[in-house]
């Protein structure tokens, strides 16, 4: 019997029976959340993916920041002091929003490699003051923009690398696939020397991604590779591969051509 419980409560206190039919209960609770939320759609979006949902975010983190700075602030809570845990009012505010929102997006626009390095190229001269700001005065307030800078860095790091990895494994089938086709005789065949040609350079260029960079994030040698240059490579070996997109209603033809074949030898009865 767990502590602070009575026996003779009406569900006879949380002893393990009980326990387990609120667990059970809470589970398929949980997995109706999930279902509702359609949680497990290719195109689930992230719940700050929308210019509304970020823009409600940093009005919160604008609420939290005023309190923070002690400049006006939620009526009756204490204002920022000595007393906290955090050295500055930034450190405070990254803090709590990160409690609130932990999966928050904080540079969507710097998702593509243009983007995210001319990002890398702003961080680094902020950075670059940050260090000469602080070998003339070792103020601490240097120490800490230079260490909000450090979690944004790795954030935007482990974001690009978790894409980058996607962009690696779908690179790997393309090759693959590719490859296959230029095994295939018949199919072969009915490239043009061009297409060949380009194929087998295209072919050339992901091996030597694989190779240098490594197949997936299990290899030794794995590292991250530009995702515009992978995605590029896959396109355009998958247009190779598949042909004219437009040979889908070719493809129909003949299946529905040998469908019919089927209905027309059971009239006959042969």
């Amino acid at each position: 019997m767990l502590h602070g419980h009575d026996r003779r409560e009406p569900n006879g206190g949380l002893y393990a029976p009980t326990l387990q039919s609120l667990i059970h209960s809470s589970l398929e609770r949980v997995k109706g959340y999930l279902s509702s939320a359609d949680t497990s759609s290719a195109d689930h979006k992230h719940h700050l993916s929308t210019a509304d949902d970020r823009k409600r975010e940093q009005a919160r983190c604008d609420e939290y920041r005023h309190w923070f700075e002690r400049d006006g602030g939620w009526a009756g809570e204490p204002g920022f002091g000595p007393s906290w845990r955090f050295t500055n009012a930034s450190e405070g505010l990254d803090a709590v929003c990160d409690l609130m929102t932990p999966t928050r997006v904080d540079d969507e626009d710097d998702r593509d490699d243009k983007a995210l390095s001319d990002q890398v190229d702003k961080w680094r001269a902020g950075l670059e003051g940050l260090r000469g700001n602080y070998a003339m005065d070792h103020k601490p307030e240097h120490l800490a923009a230079a260490r909000n800078d450090e979690e944004r860095i790795r954030r935007a790091l482990l974001d690009y690398t978790n894409r980058e990895r996607s962009s690696r494994d779908r690179l790997d089938r393309a090759v693959t696939a590719a490859v296959r086709l230029t095994r295939d005789q018949e199919r072969s065949m009915l490239m043009t020397d061009e297409d060949r040609r380009a194929l087998a350079d295209l072919i050339d260029q992901g091996r030597s991604i694989l190779r240098e960079y490594g197949s997936s994030q299990f290899d030794d040698a794995y590292q991250p590779c530009s995702i515009d240059m992978q995605d590029d490579l896959t396109e355009r070996l998958n247009r190779l591969v598949d042909g004219d997109p437009a040979n889908v209603f070719d493809h129909c033809d003949r299946m529905l051509d040998q469908l019919d074949d089927v209905f027309e030898r059971g009239k006959d009865g042969r």
